[in-house]
């Protein structure tokens, strides 16, 4: 079985990679029906290594990313997961159009999220950011080509950051640069 939610066990000062992800065959009714028969051993690893991650740096924001392939049938777990481990929360190829309310996707603790959406084809961002972070979206840089993106200023301990949130559709456009 297609493991669909995923913690890759490699830490750097403190970075986890998740990845959450279904094969192009699987529909997403399928991919529902896998994710309530997740190996309940894995599921409770992935929780140790997320909650041990947050108790070590308890006083440092916890960042993530995760390519998603459609959010539509995997937000509801997605939310569980994610919801008191991380501080500010990347979701990439959410797939989701005009058509799905932002209030569809509201987590609490959190700000409403950031979106920019493609198609329910491909492409879109979705971004969670800690209701105790103050932060705005820059729209300067709204017109690069080919490339899904989003800007935040994050205002931290009297210093303004800058998150660069993106994600090319089309990797031919890498390889031709």
């Amino acid at each position: 079985m297609n493991k669909l939610f995923e913690i890759q066990g490699i830490q750097k000062k403190s970075r986890i990679n998740l990845s959450l992800s279904s094969s192009p065959s699987e529909k997403d009714s399928n991919i529902q029906n896998e994710l309530t028969t997740i190996d309940p051993n894995l599921d409770k690893e992935r929780d140790d290594l997320l909650l041990n991650t947050r108790l070590k740096n308890p006083t440092r924001l916890i960042f993530a990313h995760l390519n998603i392939n459609s959010l539509r049938n995997k937000f509801e777990f997605l939310k569980e997961k994610i919801s008191s481990y991380l501080d500010i929360f990347l979701i990439s190829e959410t797939k989701l159009d005009s058509s799905f309310p932002t209030s569809q996707f509201c987590i609490n603790g959190f700000s409403t999220p950031f979106r920019l959406d493609r198609t329910n084809n491909g492409g879109g961002l979705l971004l969670y950011v800690r209701n105790h972070v103050p932060c705005k979206v820059l729209n300067a840089f709204e017109n690069l080509e080919n490339f899904e993106h989003m800007f935040l200023e994050l205002n931290l301990n009297a210093k303004k950051w800058l998150l660069s949130c993106s994600y090319n559709p089309n990797s031919n456009s890498i390889a031709n640069n």
